[in-house]
């Protein structure tokens, strides 16, 4: 079920059918996740200059990206990001403006999550991953990884980082930040995106390509094996995912990256607010 308010508000309901119990009998559980779209920000680039997103820590008007050194831009598109933003961590305000650009490594990035006092960064070549102090800023170390990430989360509840790694086979790695290993895999999809742990729940953004017509999903993922647990449609092309912090924010939710026109490149962030609300089961 999807209800519209006022052009700005968005809520959809999705109730899922699960198999369940020690006897495989079929039982409906009451779930539902709702999404309402809050606002929208700015940004100072095209799709295929900006990579991950996250929100400032302090500042609810500011936020941060990570731009490509190297764009891949298709037939027809204008590149938007001044060459000497590129390659950079980038705080940006509410109308896109850049406040401050911080140097990493001058390469191509994927998804960026921030947890236990560091900011983490997807490098796309080398396949790796940066620890960021963000007070002294700098890189303090680099996590080789097997092959490049998109989407980055931090679960603040287990200390453990997700990389949704895409090249050959796709899975998301779980790796400890402390001894930079990776302890277990999960499966994943391709076409799977950005990353956010909100409310207890692991989302991701999946899309069906970059070309016009093509469209987005908003996945709940299980942490125990990454298969898709239920699947909510989203308008636009949605990427990059980052979970809000409503200390700051007062949102309960996140934020995405969204393409809303896939000739020209064009972005967007959106801001939503997202719960779950989990019904009791009827046998």
């Amino acid at each position: 079920m999807v209800t519209l308010a006022s052009g700005k508000r968005l809520l959809l309901l999705l109730a899922a059918a699960v198999l369940s119990g020690p006897e495989a009998t079929w039982a409906l559980d009451q779930t539902f996740d709702r999404i309402e779209l809050v606002d929208q920000l700015q940004t100072p680039g095209i799709e295929s200059e900006l990579s991950g997103i996250a929100p400032h820590l302090t500042d609810d008007g500011l936020y941060y990206v990570v731009t490509n050194k190297r764009p891949g831009y298709r037939e027809g598109q204008t590149p938007k990001l001044a060459p000497n933003l590129r390659g950079k961590l980038l705080t940006v305000n509410r109308k896109g403006t850049v406040v401050d650009a911080m140097p990493l490594t001058e390469q191509d990035y994927g998804g960026i999550a921030y947890g236990g006092g560091y900011l983490y960064v997807a490098v796309q070549e080398p396949a790796e991953i940066l620890q960021v102090d963000l007070k002294s800023r700098k890189v303090l170390a680099h996590f080789a990884m097997s092959g490049p990430a998109g989407g980055l989360e931090y679960d603040r509840d287990r200390d453990l980082l997700y990389a949704m790694l895409y090249i050959g086979y796709p899975h998301l790695a779980v790796i400890d930040p402390k001894t930079h290993e990776t302890v277990s895999t999960l499966w994943s999809d391709e076409g799977e995106m950005g990353l956010a742990k909100v409310a207890g729940e692991l989302l991701c953004t999946w899309t069906s390509g970059w070309d016009p017509g093509s469209f987005s999903e908003l996945r709940v993922l299980s942490t125990a094996d990454g298969q898709v647990v239920r699947r909510l449609p989203l308008k636009g092309v949605h990427s990059s995912l980052s979970p809000l912090d409503a200390k700051v924010s007062g949102i309960k939710g996140f934020m995405s990256l969204v393409t809303t026109d896939s000739v020209t490149g064009a972005t967007i962030i959106q801001r939503y607010r997202y719960s779950h609300v989990a019904g009791p089961e009827t046998h």
